[in-house]
């Protein structure tokens, strides 16, 4: 790819993750009463999560799929988002999950949380035992990338 398209591809998806942060932002301003700490760690969690979802929609591409299991023909996206962390979607949904955990703090939405991100973390493990199996680098590319937080986790 040629430094003008790779250009092009940079600002397009510069102009869709602006478009969804401010959409979000309109829609949760509007919707949510913003009068305290919570309420504001709620929406910016949220944001935060929605755009890791999207980055992960926009770079897998063709190869997205719900079920654990590959595409078949899929091919081991590296780049993008999945340069720094292996699970950006999850990442995004336990995120934005939490966020909403925030706005109206209880026992229950925490709890509901935990759940699922036991769901997710072993939909995680069984997802990359497959790719395990499909892509013979992907034990090199799991030992240098995180699986959910940049550089930590």
């Amino acid at each position: 790819m040629d430094s003008l398209q790779k250009g092009k591809e940079i600002r397009d998806f510069t102009l869709v993750l602006a478009q969804i942060a401010l959409i979000a932002t309109i829609i949760f301003v509007f919707l949510f009463k913003l009068d305290s700490i919570p309420d504001i760690l709620s929406i910016l969690l949220i944001i935060a999560g929605l755009i890791l979802i999207a980055l992960g929609f926009i770079h897998l591409g063709k190869n997205l799929k719900a079920l654990p299991e590959p595409k078949a023909g899929g091919v081991l996206v590296v780049n993008g988002i999945y340069r720094i962390m292996r699970n950006p979607i999850y990442s995004g949904i336990m995120l934005a999950a939490l966020g909403s955990c925030f706005y109206k703090p209880s026992f229950w939405p925490f709890f509901l949380w935990a759940l699922l991100v036991v769901i997710l973390m072993v939909k995680v493990m069984i997802e990359e035992s497959y790719l395990s199996k499909r892509f013979k680098n992907y034990g090199k590319y799991a030992r240098k990338t995180k699986r959910f937080l940049p550089y930590l986790f």
